[in-house]
């Protein structure tokens, strides 16, 4: 062998070697006991993650160990629904069966323990949550006596049922998405929700200062397990909203009081994760994640493993969630 093909087949096998190391090191595989359900990102070390019997898992070097914690207890395990951290140290989550015990905690101690602030009555599912830490507040539950049923908060400890804010009526069954953990939000000063399962698909939003939300029909498609899924406000004038139905993937930015349709990626399956990240819009569901830096004008391949969630952290680190139980940074 001659010494130049030599070096190139060392150089071609130091090339190997440090992609298959970033490659291992971008995946991270959880425990395979459990189906892993919900993802929070603080920054690029720490993170925190949820499965559907009750654990969560914490992490402050970007997934080499973990501390574990069971909010809900050993003896009645509740699947985590959606998990909200604030930092290394304070989160907040919302677990649920799927139909009507649902409960709500917060930890300020990284999960060693835990306080229950909310627990429904029974007759009601809790979907979806979004808070300002020490602050305000809102879990949007389903509708119940022909009435629109949130839980409120004004300093993210006190917590208590309102069926009042909103600037229409509610439609016979209509909800929020239970297929998602991104169905409300608070960014960039302003709430936002989507609803699901009603004769309208409908769009939730106020700006941080107002007093009540505006209620808007979409043209998202409506009707039994149909409508919005998942929310982005860039400005209480600038939204995005996606879902769908089993066959169909929807996207659409609300701005100036009209909808306009943006192009999806090659999916047959509504969008269940939607994140703006400066000019990316990330958006994905079982089928996989993608990425569009130009408006959805082109789509990139993200992920190809479907993805049960996905989030970014204060120094734009993300990560997605896929439903085999990995940890994939962006």
């Amino acid at each position: 062998m001659s010494f130049y093909r030599f070096n190139c087949l060392l150089f071609i096998l130091l090339l190997w070697t440090i992609f298959s190391s970033a490659l291992a090191s971008a995946q991270i595989q959880l425990s395979s006991e459990q189906k892993w359900t919900a993802l929070s990102v603080v920054n690029e070390n720490t993170w925190w993650v949820g499965s559907n019997t009750g654990t969560i898992w914490i992490t402050e070097n970007n997934g080499e160990s973990f501390s574990k914690s069971v909010p809900t207890g050993e003896t009645t395990p509740l699947r985590v629904r959606q998990v909200h951290a604030i930092d290394q140290r304070r989160a907040f989550i919302l677990s649920n069966d799927g139909e009507g015990d649902s409960r709500f905690y917060t930890t300020r101690n990284q999960g060693f323990s835990w306080q229950r602030l909310y627990r429904s009555t029974g007759d009601e599912a809790l979907r979806c949550f979004a808070v300002i830490p020490d602050g305000e507040g809102w879990i949007f539950a389903d509708t119940r006596y022909g009435d629109w049923h949130i839980i409120r908060s004004i300093n993210g400890r006190n917590w208590i049922d309102s069926r009042n804010g909103f600037a229409g009526p509610v439609q016979p069954g209509e909800q929020l998405s239970n297929n998602s953990d991104q169905c409300a939000r608070f960014v960039n000063d302003t709430w936002a929700a989507g609803t699901y399962h009603a004769p309208k698909a409908r769009l939730i939003y106020k700006n941080r200062n107002e007093l009540r939300f505006e209620v808007v029909d979409t043209p998202l498609t409506g009707g039994s397990g149909a409508g919005v899924h998942a929310v982005w406000p860039f400005s209480s004038n600038n939204i995005l909203v996606a879902g769908g139905n089993e066959q169909t993937a929807e996207l659409y930015r609300y701005s100036n009081g009209e909808f306009t349709a943006i192009n999806t990626p090659p999916t047959e399956q509504a969008i269940t994760i939607l994140y703006g990240n400066n000019e990316s819009i990330y958006v994905g569901n079982q089928e996989g994640l993608w990425v569009s830096h130009n408006e959805g004008e082109e789509w990139n391949v993200a992920a190809t493993q479907g993805v049960q969630a996905f989030d970014c952290g204060y120094d734009n680190t993300c990560y997605a969630l896929s439903l085999e139980g990995q940890v994939i940074r962006m």
